[in-house]
């Protein structure tokens, strides 16, 4: 991969006040990853865009 967008559209909120949506790298992950087992979400992988 060289290069890649997301687009998030949130559809459904509790409130309509708008919010930021934070994005994390990560790892790799694969077929074994569960939200378990999963990555951390730490400032250190936080993408600052």
């Amino acid at each position: 991969m060289h290069d890649a967008r997301l687009r998030v559209l949130q559809t459904y909120a509790w409130s309509c006040t708008k919010r930021t949506v934070n994005v994390y790298l990560t790892g790799p992950v694969s077929d074994k990853t569960t939200w378990k087992n999963a990555p951390g979400m730490t400032s250190g992988n936080l993408l600052d865009h």
